[in-house]
């Protein structure tokens, strides 16, 4: 699975990337961006960093995935700002951006995960579903002595 990606030409900032990461496009929980600046045919834009902290399932996560897996860019158009993005596979060498290094700390936002053993949609039930699991039931009553 791809676990780094780079957007250019964004001029969002690294929480508001995230968030039209998740719920715009819905195709992944963002873990970790770092943007550094650029501009763009004279335009100040920057170029995010993202470290996946999951893939969504679904299609629009398969088709990203399948074309950068294919080398190629893909453009996302984010409706709600009017941008297009470049999504590309991260090169190698810049991995390093959002790996945790203190070089890249200032520049770097990191984001809670879905965790999904812990933090799943039933996770007000585990506690039950483990008590319930957990609990010692004594030798079948075969006679039914303990109804008469």
């Amino acid at each position: 699975m791809i676990s780094h990606i780079t957007i250019d030409n964004v001029a969002n900032s690294a929480v508001e990337i995230a968030r039209v990461l998740k719920e715009d496009l819905k195709f992944l929980y963002a873990s970790r961006i770092c943007l550094f600046p650029q501009f763009v045919g004279g335009v100040f834009r920057y170029i995010a960093y993202i470290k996946v902290g999951e893939w969504v399932d679904c299609d629009a996560a398969y088709n990203v995935i399948r074309a950068m897996k294919d080398g190629k860019r893909t453009r996302v158009y984010v409706k709600k700002d009017e941008q297009l993005w470049d999504i590309s596979m991260t090169a190698t060498a810049d991995i390093c951006h959002t790996d945790g290094g203190d070089a890249f700390k200032k520049w770097t936002t990191e984001f809670a995960t879905l965790d999904s053993d812990s933090d799943s949609d039933y996770a007000e039930y585990e506690l039950d579903v483990e008590t319930i699991a957990n609990v010692k039931v004594g030798a079948p009553d075969s006679d039914f002595s303990a109804f008469i």
